[in-house]
């Protein structure tokens, strides 16, 4: 890109030895940073993303790192339910501005833009227990969250490849814009990820591009 600096990421919690061997060995992702200061007094920018005080991005899920298959297939959002799922999620949640839903055999991750994370990360334990029908104890321990900046890199990764079971998977970025059309069709999409999911996809094209990250997938 005509500014800022490609940055290659070797992440320390990859699944295996060899696959960050892979990692070290240059098959990493192309990860974009602009060289503008990401603070202001009143907004969280980063690639250009910019988060409206006292909004919060997080991102809330659980994948093949931290559950059995068994526990991820009981909260699993099939696509000929997905824009209902979401339609649930925000109908009672009017606090939610933004939200996608990111569901493969391997993960489900719910990318919402609300005023508080703790309180947003309660409202979603709430609501994959009641749309999955499971008990609260049997999925907490799996799930995981990251905010803000370590949301907007969480997705970045994962639409690079990097986070999937088999490192470098083409299939993902698919996926990630399947997510970003659903959230759109459901009016769920404004400006902030308009812009992050954009961005996301730019990315995990540049990794394909730019390094070897797929060479094995």
């Amino acid at each position: 890109a005509a500014h800022g600096k490609l940055v290659l990421i070797c992440p320390i919690d990859l699944p295996n030895p060899a696959t960050t061997s892979l990692v070290q060995n240059q098959l990493a992702a192309a990860v974009f940073f602009p060289p503008a200061n990401p603070y202001n007094d009143k907004l969280f920018s980063f690639f250009g993303i910019a988060f409206p005080a006292p909004m919060q991005l997080f991102t809330f899920g659980i994948n093949h790192q931290t559950a059995p298959v068994s526990i991820r297939e009981k909260v699993a959002f099939h696509a000929e339910t997905l824009e209902q799922a979401l339609l649930d999620f925000s109908g009672k949640r009017p606090a939610v501005k933004e939200a996608a839903i990111l569901s493969t055999c391997n993960r489900s991750e719910v990318y919402a833009l609300m005023p508080s994370v703790a309180k947003g990360t309660e409202s979603l334990t709430g609501f994959l227990t009641a749309y999955h029908r499971v008990a609260r104890r049997e999925i907490e321990p799996h799930l995981y969250t990251y905010s803000q900046r370590k949301a907007v890199q969480h997705l970045f990764r994962v639409a690079c490849g990097l986070d999937s079971l088999i490192l470098g998977e083409a299939q993902i970025l698919g996926q990630v814009r399947d997510a970003y059309g659903a959230a759109s069709r459901m009016g769920l999409v404004g400006g902030t990820f308009s812009r992050l999911f954009h961005q996301a996809l730019r990315v995990g094209k540049r990794a394909r591009r730019e390094t070897n990250i797929g060479r094995n997938a």
